[in-house]
């Protein structure tokens, strides 16, 4: 990664100097930022700012995300025989981490990047070994999970397993513009697109998106672009959302401390907005319904009755009630 090495050295300051404490300390954390928008440019940067030594395990570089696969890519990444007919086993992978950290005083900072995207492999067993890999030396052994979403949900069943493994959450926000601005030239483009940097609000991806978007007049009229916008809205969970949506129409600030956390909401002066103008026109034109008074008593009483059949005379006497519920089968249909 020497390519890093151009990046000034106050890009993401506060997310780096915080992951750098935690490192320091011996204490591994997940780091959640929203899809797409290049985390994998800090992880790597914070590489070049540390002591340590990183491995990189990448949910990308697997052709399916199998436990099998997981140790495979851990064992080749430390340095095992990367014979593809061998599939190592736990232990094999404990006898390399026992041997890098005894070969070496620094620490071995294990990334893994994108955890949500092996949702399928989380199970008891898998934790107890991601321990098992800890415990060879817990002052040595540093693991980073990258995800788009909290890993230690308050929901999640799986929160006492994870919780011997991570004990903090930390939070990476869009870019700003310098740092934004930086990651664009070790990324090899030729000169920034100057809308794009000011639409995409820090997010690497919905740039590349823009910068190819033929009118930057309209990019919601894009398909990439809608596209992109609606994988982002759509990553939330449906409370998210609905804050969001609170949010784009009066500018209060979210309970939610995802929202604020990755940034998808940020605070302008006395409102806070969508981190990009195109997530709020987004938002806006969907959750507009508009339903005419007849129509909207229909989905009111549809989906409070949602997964039981509705008869048609309760469908009269709700929606026609002013007209002592009479109408004919034609207004119905």
């Amino acid at each position: 990664h020497h390519n890093f090495y151009n990046f000034s050295k106050d890009f993401c300051k506060d997310s780096t100097q915080e992951c750098l404490g935690l490192i320091g300390k011996a204490t591994s954390f997940n780091l959640v930022a929203m899809p797409g928008v290049g985390v994998t440019f800090f992880a790597q940067y914070l590489e070049t700012k540390s002591q340590d030594n990183f491995v990189f395990i990448n949910t990308y570089e697997m052709s399916e995300f199998t436990k099998e696969n997981f140790y495979k890519q851990l064992y080749n990444k430390l340095g095992g025989n990367p014979q593809p007919s061998i599939n190592p086993s736990p232990e094999d992978i404990r006898e390399l981490l026992v041997a890098k950290v005894r070969e070496s005083d620094k620490k071995l900072v294990l990334v893994i990047n994108r955890l949500d995207r092996l949702d399928n492999i989380l199970d008891q067993n898998f934790f107890d070994i991601l321990r098992f890999f800890k415990d060879v030396d817990r002052s040595k052994i540093v693991m980073i999970f990258i995800s788009s979403h909290v890993v230690i949900d308050e929901s999640s069943p799986k929160i006492k397993d994870l919780f011997n493994l991570i004990s903090k959450t930390v939070y990476l926000k869009p870019f700003t513009e310098k740092d934004l601005r930086q990651i664009l030239t070790i990324d090899g483009s030729s000169s920034a697109i100057e809308p794009a940097v000011k639409l995409c609000g820090g997010h690497h991806n919905l740039y590349n998106v823009l910068s190819r978007c033929q009118s930057l007049s309209n990019p919601l009229g894009d398909s990439m672009v809608e596209l992109l916008i609606k994988d982002l809205f759509n990553s939330l969970p449906r409370k998210a959302k609905e804050e969001l949506e609170a949010v784009t129409k009066k500018g209060s600030a979210p309970k939610d401390e995802y929202l604020l956390g990755v940034g998808f909401v940020q605070k302008k002066g006395s409102r806070h907005n969508a981190f990009t103008p195109l997530l709020s026109e987004y938002v806006s034109r969907e959750s507009k319904t508009n339903l005419p008074l007849k129509e909207a008593r229909l989905l009111k009483l549809l989906t409070d009755n949602a997964g039981k059949p509705v008869s048609k005379n309760l469908i009269f006497d709700t929606v026609w009630k002013h007209e002592d519920g009479i109408a004919s089968e034609w207004a119905l249909n």
